[in-house]
């Protein structure tokens, strides 16, 4: 008797496991797009404080940051926009996030960051 309830702790115990890292895995997956996000965000941000006023120099540091962060973006999707206080970079991308061919999701994200 004592042996068979060992046997079913240990068939739970290792169900919860699978599941915790099902769960665990999955909301890696659907995490990391917008933790490549912020992370482009900030690099964009730093960029502008740094560069004012050469549009194609703030164009070249965001592809640049884009390609560090794995963001699916060209040169096109960028839009740097400088007037005499303020430069302004626009884009626009979309993730797809797929679950073991499962579960496809895309996310669209899009930056506006203006200094």
């Amino acid at each position: 008797m004592r042996h068979l309830r060992n046997q079913d702790g240990f068939i739970k115990a290792v169900l919860l496991l699978a599941v915790l890292g099902v769960a665990g895995y999955a909301g890696l997956q659907f995490g990391m797009p917008y933790f490549r996000y912020a992370g482009f965000k900030h690099d964009v941000e730093d960029s502008l404080r740094m560069e004012l006023g050469n549009p194609e120099k703030i164009r070249t540091q965001v592809l640049a940051a884009a390609g560090d962060h794995n963001i699916p973006i060209e040169d096109k999707d960028i839009i740097v926009t400088a007037t005499e206080k303020t430069v302004r970079v626009r884009a626009a991308w979309s993730v797809e996030v797929d679950l073991w061919g499962l579960y496809q999701k895309t996310f669209d994200f899009t930056l506006d960051v203006e200094q």
